[in-house]
């Protein structure tokens, strides 16, 4: 995800990064490192999944991974990341892993309690838009995503004001979902609401990319460029679109 704060290297650095290739679990996880020291997070995840799927079971993998969604606030993600280390992995890093855990199930116990707070409110007023906003985040944040799409919608449809930060929250719950056209769209209306917001104009561009169209991705991604051009994850996303674009044009010629 943008983070509007880490500033980045030179592009063609970038476009080295992301052309670089990787053959093993390794060599991804190496990247991942390096991503995060970056700062680019989106970059990182990509390259934990990578090594994740090489080495379902590797302990600092599933750490890496696990710690980045609970900076993220994916609670139940990081949950399950920490707790197959817990349940499989050597001593050490179950030592490491059970921390981490215990971390989110605080974070856990938070959430839950302010969700408790918010349903006594709304048995007052069960069409208090604020509350069923703020319903929508804990709910995204412990993972409950249907129940977050269906309080972030209903505090758009009652009329919630501060729609530009609902309306993201909406499309990092469809996304979450697998669900990249409708998280599109939702960044699409958050633009709407704030037409200067790098953050938007990235996301909907990524979310572009999963959808395949890297060509329009682009395009947007370079409006974010335009309003943050220092931003490292803006950075690294239009490298990565233009090395995706250039192989594909490659492929896509004569042999």
């Amino acid at each position: 995800m943008y983070n509007g704060k880490r500033r980045h290297k030179p592009l063609e650095w970038m476009e080295a990064a992301v052309t670089a290739p990787q053959g093993s679990a390794a060599g991804w996880r190496s990247e991942a490192e390096r991503w995060e020291r970056e700062g680019v997070s989106d970059a990182a995840q990509e390259c934990w999944e990578r090594a994740l799927e090489l080495e379902p079971d590797d302990p600092a993998i599933l750490l890496g991974l696990g710690r980045l969604h609970l900076r993220k606030e994916r609670l139940a993600r990081a949950r399950i990341c920490f707790e197959r280390i817990v349940n499989r992995g050597p001593r050490r890093s179950r030592s490491e892993a059970a921390h981490a855990l215990e971390q989110v199930r605080k974070m856990d116990r938070s959430a839950e309690e302010a969700l408790d707070s918010i349903r006594t409110m709304l048995q007052a007023d069960k069409f208090c838009a604020e509350a069923l906003a703020a319903l929508g985040r804990h709910c995204m944040r412990l993972g409950h995503l249907h129940e977050a799409r269906a309080n972030l919608e209903d505090a758009l449809r009652f009329g919630w004001e501060d729609r530009f930060p609902t309306l993201m929250m909406l499309g990092g719950v469809h996304a979450q979902l697998g669900d990249d056209e409708a998280a599109a769209a939702c960044f699409a209306r958050a633009l709407e609401e704030e037409s200067d917001m790098a953050w938007a104009w990235y996301e909907r561009a990524a979310a572009l990319r999963r959808l395949g169209r890297s060509a329009a991705a682009l395009r947007l991604v370079r409006r974010a460029q335009a309003l943050d051009s220092a931003d490292a994850s803006i950075g690294w996303l239009v490298a990565t679109l233009r090395t995706e674009l250039a192989e594909s044009t490659g492929s896509a010629g004569p042999r």
